[in-house]
């Protein structure tokens, strides 16, 4: 197996809920930032005001991205760290 199949392939390996749980949620968060986008192209902003709410809810995609992201890069340290204190354990 050629070594970007492995990594592709460990990318969608789900080994629990927690982890389904943020893939979905990263899927979710993707999809909308998609929709807003193509609104976006669409809406006609008279005032500055529309230009400051466009500009908000582009920041707070960004943001739940990034905390995303935290969350699960958190998540992944504490499964390691479960595994790695098991193997100890075991010893």
């Amino acid at each position: 197996m050629p070594v970007n199949d492995h990594m592709n392939a460990e990318k969608v390996l789900i080994h629990d809920i927690d982890e389904l749980k943020t893939k979905l949620g990263k899927v979710i968060i993707v999809s909308l930032i998609v929709h807003v986008f193509k609104q976006a192209l669409v809406i006609h902003a008279d005032q500055p005001v529309d230009l400051i709410m466009i500009s908000v809810v582009v920041l707070l995609l960004a943001v739940s991205l990034y905390l995303t992201e935290k969350m699960s890069a958190c998540a992944r340290c504490d499964t390691q760290t479960k595994k790695l204190l098991s193997n100890l354990e075991g010893e």
